[in-house]
């Protein structure tokens, strides 16, 4: 987070989880945004919990610590980066910016 703070041109936080353990890793996600005033959509995929079986319970619990996107799959990332809404911000003469308005939860 302290990265994506300095980010000039944040539109979104991608986290892909590759251990299973991604909710023991974002547990700090609240605190961790609030500290460095990230407020780009989080979008998480991967392997987001051990186990082949997978339930909607991990799903909840991420969205419930302020993850915005959960990805099922790779291919999605596309699609859930051309859902950021975006707004153009003003800037020098010949340079074009955008900041994200909003992102819808469901992919």
């Amino acid at each position: 987070m302290a990265a994506a703070s300095e980010a000039d041109q944040l539109v979104a936080v991608l986290i892909g989880s590759l251990n299973g353990h991604a909710l023991e890793d974002l547990a700090d996600l609240p605190e961790l945004r609030q500290r460095y005033g990230v407020n780009a959509p989080v979008i998480v995929g991967g392997n987001l919990s051990v186990g082949a079986i997978k339930n909607d319970d991990v799903i909840t619990r991420l969205h419930a610590l302020g993850v915005d996107t959960i990805l099922q799959h790779p291919r999605q990332i596309v699609d859930a980066i051309g859902k950021l809404t975006v707004q153009p911000r003003t800037c020098s003469e010949g340079e074009f910016s955008f900041l994200p308005a909003a992102l819808t939860k469901e992919v």
